[in-house]
């Protein structure tokens, strides 16, 4: 049997390297928190997450927002909201515009325009909890450490009311961090406050890589660098899973972003000669994109990440028969609702099918709601 060829997008990712280090500069401003925000038609959830940042209990805080092309009311609501920082905080919300180049562009923007010693980046439609920045820039301060990294914890709100998900944090046995994240042990660079240094090392986000799933990519990079890193279990974030978000809405993007950096990684190790140490995370992760790409109808890059599983686990056959046959029923089954035009049923089928093969946490219904002011100005 022929093995499946390189998806094209990915073979031209291939031919250069990553970025590198060295572009932020300086050891930033002692003490200060800088808050990285990227937005794109986020006027109906910013001001959430704007609430839940202008909220928090540290003292030093900046917020960048780079409006990366938007055409709703996404900048009118930041200008608000830069007032209301400045009156109740004396914070400065300092907002940045440029045509539409994608989330890594607007982050690398946001970074280089921030000024403080520490850096997270964020997105606009999460929320944070009220003590989390003044619990992860404590330890930050009190040792040499690179990064601290929390919590995270799935909702969505639905009809029925507010679901929250099963927390996450990230865990490690040993200093091999990257071996602990590729068998699957969930992290998230928002859950994170990195030291300013230290992100210059690390380099900034790759601008080629638009669509979802582009910060994995970053963090093989951050991984890499072996950095001194420790947990903080105080003060979760709250990540939004909505319709409207970018990895939702552009999962074909998101495969082939992380059939690049996976390919990328493969060929590392191979190189440095630990590929055989990596081989079932490996495996792990190709099996769960060639698993999630049949689902979501991109099945050239099914087959290829099903082929490469098989490469590294010889025993991998996609689970489950009842999940192949409901894949390729979902890909007929888009076509032709794209045909009828009804591409909101087509999410709903999309939610469905990922909840029934275990690809979306269960949702358990709860009474919380954030307990933020949301308003972006007080009226007079």
């Amino acid at each position: 049997m022929k093995p499946p060829e390189l998806p094209p997008a990915v073979a031209e990712l291939l031919k250069a390297d990553p970025p590198a280090g060295d572009w932020l500069g300086g050891t930033g401003e002692p003490g200060l928190v800088s808050v990285v925000i990227t937005a794109f038609n986020s006027a109906e959830l910013i001001g959430e997450s704007l609430a839940s940042i202008l909220a928090q209990t540290y003292p030093r805080v900046e917020t960048v927002v780079v409006d990366d092309g938007s055409s709703d009311r996404t900048r009118e609501i930041l200008g608000q909201w830069a007032d209301r920082f400045r009156a109740e905080r004396g914070w400065e919300l300092r907002i940045l515009e440029q045509p539409n180049r994608g989330q890594n562009s607007a982050r690398n923007l946001g970074a280089r325009a921030s000024r403080g010693e520490f850096i997270n980046f964020f997105d606009s439609d999460d929320l944070m909890a009220v003590d989390r920045l003044a619990a992860q820039a404590g330890l930050l301060q009190g040792g040499d450490l690179d990064l601290v990294y929390g919590p995270w914890i799935p909702f969505y709100e639905g009809a029925g009311g507010m679901f929250l998900g099963e927390q996450h944090c990230f865990e490690c046995q040993g200093d091999d961090q990257l071996r602990a994240w590729i068998h699957g042990n969930p992290m998230i660079i928002w859950s994170c406050l990195l030291r300013r240094s230290f992100a210059d090392r690390v380099g900034p986000f790759d601008e080629r890589l638009t669509g979802g799933n582009v910060g994995s990519e970053h963090l093989v990079r951050l991984f890499l660098l072996r950095p001194k890193m420790a947990p903080c279990h105080t003060g979760p974030i709250f990540y939004r899973r909505h319709w409207g978000s970018v990895t939702f809405n552009l999962k074909p993007q998101a495969y082939a972003n992380g059939v690049y950096w996976l390919t990328r990684l493969e060929r590392l190790l191979a190189k440095r000669g630990d590929l055989a140490e990596y081989r079932k995370g490996l495996a792990r992760k190709f099996r769960r994109y060639a698993v999630d790409a049949f689902r979501d109808g991109s099945p050239s890059i099914a087959k290829y990440c099903a082929f490469r599983a098989r490469v590294h686990d010889p025993e991998f056959v996609p689970p489950r028969k009842l999940l192949r046959r409901l894949a390729f029923r979902l890909g007929g089954l888009q076509m032709a609702l794209m045909v009828q035009g009804r591409t909101e049923r087509l999410r709903w089928w999309r939610w469905r099918l990922a909840q029934a093969v275990g690809r979306m946490p269960r949702m358990e219904k709860t009474t919380w709601v954030p307990q933020l002011p949301l308003q972006p100005a007080q009226e007079g």
